[in-house]
């Protein structure tokens, strides 16, 4: 199972709504962060589609084990790969602030600041938002089903007053 946190930033800009270019800051801004985000959007991608072919793979080398199985023929195949390499079962799910259901709390999340150090509120709400969204995860919820199916994913509740606190 892999798990992938894209915790890509959105900035507010009104460089529309002003006469006025924007300042030198706010184009740094943009040029250092900009590049930042398509390349983390690239590596979802990737990493995805990886663990797609994947599991392709397993599919084709099951089949092909399946028909060797079926052969009647006394001839063995010597090959790694056709002899008991299959059953993989893979999960690949991304979490994302996109997929939080608050709009206020997606925005104010996705415009935090990046830096090392974070108040010790916004760290919690990170962490609760984190639990929530790996909970309500379509591909981590049947990945761990398959892995255990009795499994149910628990509740996260995201407290309203520490969304009140950060997001101002």
């Amino acid at each position: 199972m892999v798990i992938a946190a894209n915790a890509k930033t959105t900035k507010k800009r009104s460089w529309d709504a002003v006469s006025s270019p924007p300042g030198i800051g706010s184009v740094l801004d943009v040029v250092m962060n900009g590049p930042m985000d398509d390349v983390s959007a690239d590596s979802v991608g990737m990493t995805d589609g990886h663990f797609r072919q994947i599991k392709q793979l397993s599919r084709t080398i099951d089949s092909c084990n399946d028909k060797l199985q079926a052969c009647s023929c006394s001839t063995t195949i010597d090959n790694p790969f056709l002899n008991g390499a299959t059953g993989a079962g893979y999960t690949f799910a991304e979490l994302t602030f996109d997929d939080l259901p608050d709009p206020r709390l997606r925005r104010c999340l996705q415009e935090l600041p990046m830096t090392f150090s974070l108040p010790a509120g916004t760290v919690d709400l990170l962490r609760a938002s984190a639990g929530y969204l790996l909970m309500h995860s379509s591909e981590f919820v049947s990945g761990m089903q398959r892995l255990d199916p009795g499994w149910v994913p628990r509740e996260v509740v995201i407290d309203p007053k520490l969304v009140d606190e950060v997001c101002k």
